[in-house]
């Protein structure tokens, strides 16, 4: 499955079910491929290749109410395995193939960057 469009690709917005991307090919996309926020569980993004990426090519963000994140409006579970990621960051200065922030118990690993 190949994603080509001008804008944020996959946006997950209280995502109740576990849901699995595997073997998906993100392409020329302006802002960041996958981007999980607040209330997701049980996300998987499996053996995809992230390519020509404006911004992040995956990227989570939560909610919390300031320090406590008891409420749950955070993405939890996610799994980030076997993706391959390259010419990310092409109109952000600061990005990067995975990025967390205010989400739990993730899991990455086996991922990788090609020139």
């Amino acid at each position: 499955m190949v994603f080509c469009c001008c804008c944020c690709c996959c946006c997950f917005r209280c995502w109740h079910l576990p849901v699995c991307l595997c073997s998906c090919h993100f392409r020329r996309l302006d802002g960041n491929a996958l981007f999980l926020s607040k209330y997701t569980r049980s996300v998987g993004v499996e053996r995809c290749e992230f390519e020509w990426i404006g911004e992040n090519a995956m990227a989570t963000w939560g909610a919390t109410e300031e320090y406590d994140a008891t409420g749950g409006e955070q993405p939890r579970g996610t799994r980030i395995v076997g993706n391959i990621a390259h010419d990310v960051g092409l109109y952000e200065k600061q990005s990067s193939g995975w990025g967390q922030s205010k989400s739990c118990q993730s899991t990455v690993e086996g991922n990788g960057a090609r020139a």
